[in-house]
């Protein structure tokens, strides 16, 4: 698998050839390094500021990029790159609706004023691995340095040329790593879809529909199983119960305990992704023990007391709510 670095080097190279498709098919032809600032205006036509390096697209040139990395996603469900670019390429409604909702959230406001970026030079001043062991900080801490992973390859938004809207694009690529400590669910790919889900919910962005509808291609029967009885349930719940995570200031709350996090956001816990994938295996796909022979798009709920009892309680229905969590 291609590491995070290459992945964006591999997107640049794609968005070369895209953009070149879009000027053969009629485009303005434009160079970028003759592209100065005062040539890019806001989406709105107001008289925001650019986002630092944004590249300007002609309709012809959006169509191409667009298009294009819809089908190279659709092709090959790994190019997490490529449903990247169709983020920025046509999010822009969603994107305007995510900074409304972060400008009515207190926590949020300060977040487009203040604008803090989550970058390695960010991360190493934390100093995670010095706070309690159970804390929200720490997690993030283990889960960034045992799984290899650096916060400075998230890509930088290159084709949303509203700074606000840019950098509300921005915070949603480089806070999606506190997710799996906040939910924890693992970084592969049935806990990605899983992250996709729950993102759709909250912030209906169309990348993460079609990460969400094309990912499952890549899911064996048992993942699928999970994924559909399971964290797509959990996702629906949480998404709609919980506050607006894109208002999360991660920052000031990394010496919180992780379930103080948990619940002043009003998210639970996904399901134990492991061992429901253990039990799906065990009882073997389309048999009648367990839950093998629930149709998948029986809900959570739908299980009888039977089926329930052939999980462990502490893997089923953890997600489920507590009574004194928080209404938001």
């Amino acid at each position: 698998m291609l590491s995070r670095a290459c992945r964006m080097r591999v997107t640049d190279a794609a968005a070369a050839r895209l953009l070149a498709t879009g000027r053969a098919a009629g485009s303005a032809v434009w160079d970028l390094r003759r592209f100065s600032s005062s040539q890019v205006s806001g989406g709105s036509g107001s008289a925001r500021s650019q986002w630092p390096g944004a590249v300007r697209l002609s309709p012809v040139e959006r169509v191409a990029l667009t298009v294009g990395s819809a089908l190279t996603a659709l092709g090959d469900p790994e190019r997490g790159d490529m449903v990247a670019m169709l983020g920025e390429t046509t999010g822009e409604s969603a994107l305007r609706a995510m900074a409304s909702r972060m400008r009515a959230d207190p926590d949020g406001k300060v977040l487009l004023e203040e604008r803090p970026r989550i970058r390695d030079g960010d991360v190493a001043s934390w100093n995670l691995a010095s706070l309690p062991e159970a804390s929200l900080g720490r997690a993030y801490g283990d889960f960034m340095a045992s799984h290899g992973f650096d916060a400075d390859s998230r890509a930088e938004v290159r084709y949303v040329t509203d700074d606000e809207l840019a950098y509300v694009l921005q915070r949603y690529r480089e806070a999606h790593d506190f997710l799996h400590p906040l939910t924890g669910l693992p970084p592969t790919v049935l806990g990605e879809l899983g992250l996709k889900w729950l993102e759709m919910i909250q912030t209906g962005l169309p990348m993460t529909a079609m990460a969400a509808l094309v990912g499952p291609l890549r899911l064996d029967a048992a993942e699928r199983a999970v994924l559909t009885r399971h964290l797509v349930p959990w996702a629906a719940e949480q998404g709609r119960a919980a506050r607006f995570l894109m208002a999360a200031r991660f920052e000031a709350m990394l010496a919180w305990p992780l379930h103080q996090v948990r619940m002043d956001f009003g998210i639970a816990p996904a399901p134990d992704v492991d061992a429901l994938l253990r039990h799906y295996r065990s009882v073997g796909w389309g048999g009648r023990t367990g839950l093998a022979h629930l149709a998948p798009w029986k809900r959570a709920g739908a299980l009888s007391r039977e089926d329930e009892a052939s999980v462990a309680p502490a893997v089923w229905g953890s997600w489920r709510r507590p009574a004194h969590a928080p209404a938001r």
